[in-house]
């Protein structure tokens, strides 16, 4: 067995024995049904949530949130490179242009 997976396997046998220590969740399971995923694991923290409460939970974890926070810190990210390279034209050819393996054709002597 691979060194990576034996964690997994370490807490897969903890799941099977149904110790209450762990919520455990799936992935798919929670972007299908969000609301009832945190309604769970405010029960298993042993919390209530109201109705705005549950509101704004699931606004803060919706993929539609995560996209635009994603795409928020693109743009600064973005943003602060124009800067740098305005700031050192020299200096900025060590910025990442976002060519993902443009090296390849480098040095095969394509552009």
């Amino acid at each position: 067995m691979h060194e990576a997976y034996a964690p997994y396997v370490l807490l897969d046998s903890v799941r099977q024995e149904g110790l209450a220590a762990f919520l455990w969740r799936q992935d798919e399971d929670v972007v299908a049904d969000l609301r009832g995923a945190i309604v769970q694991v405010a029960e298993f923290l042993g919390l209530s949530l109201d109705g705005s409460s549950l509101d704004a939970a699931a606004d803060t974890c919706s993929v539609e949130r995560a996209v635009e926070t994603c795409n928020s810190a693109r743009e600064q990210l973005n943003s602060h490179i124009a800067d740098l390279r305005a700031q050192s034209p020299q200096g900025s050819r060590y910025l990442r242009a976002g060519h993902a393996l443009r090296w390849r054709g480098r040095l095969r002597g394509v552009s």
